[in-house]
């Protein structure tokens, strides 16, 4: 994943973690569908794929707001671009 260039170091742990447990959870979800259904539930396994790594990310925006590193300017512009 390619983090902002100011994204702090110690938080990409818990992101990287998030989009791991994401993936587990689409390859698991993709392997109970019946032969030949993916297609038809392609769109919501992706769905939550997305949205488990894009909350991960934000929760360690927020961090790092908490944190004084990141401003609520910067959170909200790092969560517009992700």
């Amino acid at each position: 994943m390619d983090y902002p260039r100011d994204f702090p170091e110690h938080l990409k742990r818990k992101v990287d973690a998030a989009m791991h447990a994401a993936e587990i959870q689409f390859i698991d979800a993709k392997k109970e569908l019946p032969e030949g259904h993916f297609e038809a539930f392609a769109d919501r396994l992706i769905l939550r794929y997305v949205e488990t790594v894009f909350f991960g990310f934000a929760t360690q925006a927020v961090e790092a707001g908490r944190e004084g590193i990141w401003d609520g300017e910067r959170i909200r512009q790092a969560l517009e671009d992700f």
